[in-house]
């Protein structure tokens, strides 16, 4: 169904075009609605200023949201990182030359593990043949070998005594073309290894517990006497006596009657003993009652001593067997 109700016309509107007389006449004016204008137009107004303006200017450079303005030059980022760390670094190393003092400097550390170890050098003198003698024709009347006939006018002087250590070993020049020293083929560096002291090493904590277990048990075999019972055997039997004991003891006899207990043999011969003892006590007044039992008062006493001693001698022949049990009270 279609509705009949129209859209009421805005009261401000007004559908007469007005004539220039009305326009600019000041009652005209008061007759026109306000304008309708948010709290915040003014702000948006100041803050978009003059980008209307360039979205109309033609010779202005087209501008997109999502775009940035490209730089002049693509720049090099790791390079820049690289100068930051160096300049970075730089001022630590100033830093801590203002802050720590001058240290001594530090002797250079010199192991001492190569001390017995010999040169190259002096064991290949050591391996070289002796040089060989010279003749005394060959250095006669020698430039500067001074072995002529000695000056009259001048003494003798006598050599000077030198230790046949200490003497050259080395040949001279004219020699040492024919005959050559032996070189040998040394591995130095495995004699240096070989002769080194070898550093500990850390053992594990398990080969060392293992190694104090052996050292042990070792101890113990040779401490051990033979042919006699060890101690922890001799303990370990008196705990099982001592268990089995235990076990007896709690186990109950398929003899004794349930609810039953047995009673000891000394408490068993105690109480004979004094049954016993009752009865001859009872015999003894029964025996001095007189026989002629003619009044009720030797006949009640009579009849009364006859009574506990039927009791007595039943009870004596319940006490007199091997074993007595008794009732447990619950």
């Amino acid at each position: 169904m279609l509705s009949t109700w129209t859209i009421p016309t805005d009261p401000g509107f007004d559908t007469r075009r007005p004539t220039n007389e009305d326009r600019y006449s000041p009652v005209y004016a008061e007759r026109l609605p306000k304008a309708r204008v948010k709290p915040e137009a003014l702000s948006n107004a100041i803050k978009n200023q003059g980008t209307l303006a360039q979205l109309f200017n033609p010779s202005a450079r087209p501008y997109s949201v999502g775009s940035r303005p490209a730089s002049a030059q693509n720049k090099n980022f790791a390079k820049e990182n690289v100068h930051r760390i160096k300049e970075i670094q730089k001022a630590n190393r100033e830093k801590q030359r203002g802050s720590t003092p001058s240290e001594p400097v530090k002797a250079v550390y010199k192991p001492g593990k190569f001390d017995s170890v010999e040169s190259k050098v002096a064991l290949e003198i050591k391996a070289a043949p002796p040089p060989l003698k010279r003749s005394n024709s060959a250095t006669f009347l020698r430039a500067g070998s001074r072995n002529g006939p000695p000056v009259k006018d001048r003494p003798t002087s006598c050599e000077p005594v030198v230790p046949r250590e200490m003497k050259l070993t080395v040949p001279k020049a004219t020699i040492a073309k024919e005959h050559k020293p032996l070189v040998k083929n040394v591995n130095h560096i495995g004699q240096n290894v070989r002769r080194a002291p070898s550093p500990l090493r850390p053992r594990p904590p398990s080969v060392i517990a293992a190694e104090e277990l052996a050292a042990k048990k070792k101890q113990q075999e040779k401490r051990y006497q033979k042919g006699k019972v060890p101690k922890y055997l001799k303990e370990r039997q008196k705990q099982w006596e001592e268990e089995e004991r235990i076990r007896i003891a709690n186990t109950p006899d398929p003899s004794i009657p349930h609810g039953h207990t047995l009673m000891p043999r000394e408490e068993r011969l105690q109480t004979l003993a004094g049954l016993q003892k009752n009865q001859t006590e009872l015999l003894a007044q029964l025996n001095a009652l007189p026989v002629r039992v003619d009044t009720l008062r030797v006949k009640t006493a009579k009849a009364d001593l006859e009574r506990k001693l039927a009791e007595i001698e039943d009870a004596i022949k319940i006490f007199s067997r091997p074993k007595v049990f008794v009732k447990v009270d619950d």
